[in-house]
């Protein structure tokens, strides 16, 4: 792999796993309204999940920089955007960026309603699903690398936004809610009363902290199970079908014109062993530990299962690292 390669290795995954996320986000709120359930229970579920983006996506939009050499140069993409998907990524992963901070922003400050918060969440999430589909072409787009000019890059990005965004909340649900057991085991403060007459910081910041830690409840609870349960069944489902896929992708390649069977040596190193064989352990540790945690796992003990998320999500975060930078690895031009 080549090092210049790291900063879009990084912002591709990073990103795609932040609008998976929001996905996850606006599936769950759409879904709680069509249950009718009550808005206070849907949003401290969804909060703790909706601020765990925003670092990642700014990190990723930073790193992204990183491959322009000299990062004023990334203005220089804009030019184009009636005909070149790189501008269009730009302007779609900053407009993902920008509507995701001013949804974090209204949500905290309690500034809208329910309702708009709902609306902006789905355009924020179309905005997203513009951004990965504009990263997919910008490969496929060229018709001299045979490996990128294929179905498998819009499937494989769609397929790691897909398993990243639903463990990343998953995760971020189960962990918030150890920290929460642990304010409440050890008896530290969910909330502020004399918030309302300290001052800004205490009344907009402290105090929504502390409300946010609060004790997980009864139907907080269910519904974070429930999230979990989809949610794992999703990501090995898709896994299993990126598992399924590889097979099919690299014998097309192998089968194809000498560049393209060029291009197929990639996909028979280590790399891509170690690839599928996380792809493996993610889906095994999903459908038999996940699944049946999320089943089982009391309000008062959720720091197993939280653990558990972390390392699946970690794992499944290096194999898409990995499964990226052979992507990028496959870079080989018709007549070059």
């Amino acid at each position: 792999m080549n090092t210049h390669d790291i900063p879009m290795i990084l912002f591709t995954v990073v990103t795609q796993m932040c609008v998976g996320a929001f996905l996850v986000l606006g599936v769950a709120q759409v879904g709680s309204a069509a249950k009718r359930r009550d808005n206070d229970v849907v949003e401290r579920v969804n909060r703790p999940v909706l601020y765990a983006i925003g670092p990642v996506m700014v990190f990723g939009l930073i790193v992204s920089m990183l491959h322009m050499g000299y990062p004023a140069h990334t203005l220089n993409v804009l030019h184009h955007p009636q005909t070149s998907w790189l501008s269009r990524e730009i302007m779609f992963g900053c407009g993902f960026a920008l509507l995701g901070f001013l949804y974090a922003l209204l949500t905290w400050f309690r500034l809208v309603s329910f309702a708009v918060q709902r609306m902006l969440a789905l355009l924020t999430a179309a905005v997203g699903v513009g951004l990965v589909v504009c990263e997919s072409m910008i490969y496929y787009s060229l018709v001299t690398i045979p490996a990128w000019h294929s179905w498998w890059v819009p499937f494989s990005f769609a397929a790691t936004t897909i398993i990243l965004g639903t463990l990343s909340v998953v995760c971020a649900l189960m962990i918030t809610a150890m920290v929460r057991r642990r304010h409440e085991m050890f008896g530290i403060p969910a909330r502020d009363h004399g918030a309302e007459s300290s001052g800004w910081w205490s009344r907009h910041i402290t105090g929504e902290i502390h409300t946010i830690n609060a004790p997980t409840g009864t139907e907080e609870w269910n519904l974070s199970l429930q999230i979990t349960k989809w949610c794992s069944v999703t990501a090995a489902v898709v896994t299993t079908a990126l598992m399924i896929g590889y097979p099919i992708f690299t014998s097309e390649l192998a089968s194809g014109s000498p560049t393209a069977h060029q291009a197929s040596e990639v996909y028979s190193g280590v790399s891509y062993v170690i690839r599928l064989i996380l792809l493996g352990t993610v889906v095994l540790m999903l459908g038999l530990f996940v699944y049946r945690g999320a089943l089982r796992t009391p309000r008062e003990h959720p720091k197993g299962l939280a653990w558990l998320l972390i390392v699946v999500l970690i794992i499944a975060f290096a194999s898409e690292l990995i499964g990226r930078g052979l992507h990028y690895a496959s870079l080989v031009r018709i007549g070059i």
